[in-house]
């Protein structure tokens, strides 16, 4: 089943002291709600245009943890297998 997308454009005002760029800004926000459980895996990939591999790579640096689960349900997980 596909997802529809809506597109939102932002406007921010950010100092050029902070040499950041709309790439860094799409990944920190897409980390954010995948950290939040808010977006799946393939959603945030999709949302910065990178593989899943290569967005938990990117979310890692981050210091986003790559399990958005929580660990009761981990725990269950393993227990299961």
């Amino acid at each position: 089943m596909k997802q529809n997308i809506v597109l939102i454009q932002l406007h921010l005002s950010i100092p050029d002291s902070l040499d950041i760029q709309a790439e860094d800004i799409r990944l920190l926000l897409a980390a954010t709600l995948y950290g939040q459980g808010r977006l799946s895996l393939g959603q945030g990939a999709e949302m910065v245009g990178l593989s899943k591999r290569a967005f938990l790579d990117a979310i890692g640096t981050h210091g986003v943890s790559v399990f958005n689960q929580a660990p009761e349900s981990l725990a269950a997980d393993l227990a299961n297998a």
